[in-house]
């Protein structure tokens, strides 16, 4: 899978607490540190499979985010804002 979710967060309390949520519901996620081009207001954000973005943005899934992108790993220059 090159494409992936990326969900950033206002603080690491809000990262660590999806990750939470998100295993809760056996759902992998990978915490990685938030490229700057991103966003400078967390250090940490997840990464996770882009089948559930519907979920997160309509809010079947119950996160507190500061946005979702979708990201290529293998060209991270490409890094679209999803929705």
């Amino acid at each position: 899978m090159d494409k992936q979710l990326l969900l950033t967060f206002p603080s690491v309390h809000y990262a660590i607490r999806a990750e939470k949520k998100l295993k809760e519901q056996e759902i992998e996620t990978k915490t990685i540190p938030t490229p700057r081009d991103i966003s400078a207001s967390c250090g940490l954000c997840l990464l996770l499979d882009p089948v559930h973005t519907e979920a997160i943005e309509s809010g079947a899934i119950a996160l507190e985010y500061e946005a979702l992108y979708l990201y290529d790993r293998i060209e991270r220059k490409s890094i679209k804002r999803a929705g």
